[in-house]
């Protein structure tokens, strides 16, 4: 059975939410690096923002947890 891709936008709803910015991809970063030097500072820092730029929560939250359990820090 093959199902056309009108049928199926018929059962899901969509909804658009706009990506974090900088402000609030420092705060997931802060809540998620909670130790001493978990977090870089500086120029580091802004790498890791530029390298998240464009993630929503949900996968900023993620890679930020998945660099500090690899790194032992956040990592762009």
């Amino acid at each position: 059975m093959s199902i056309c891709r009108w049928e199926l936008d018929k059962l899901f709803v969509v909804i658009e939410h706009e990506r974090p910015g900088r402000n609030q991809l420092e705060a997931i970063a802060r809540v998620i690096a909670t130790e001493a030097g978990e977090l870089p500072s500086g120029n580091a820092l802004d790498h890791v923002f530029d390298a998240s730029s464009g993630l929503t929560v949900y996968e900023a939250e993620n890679a930020y947890s998945l660099s500090l359990v690899r790194h032992g820090s956040v990592q762009p």
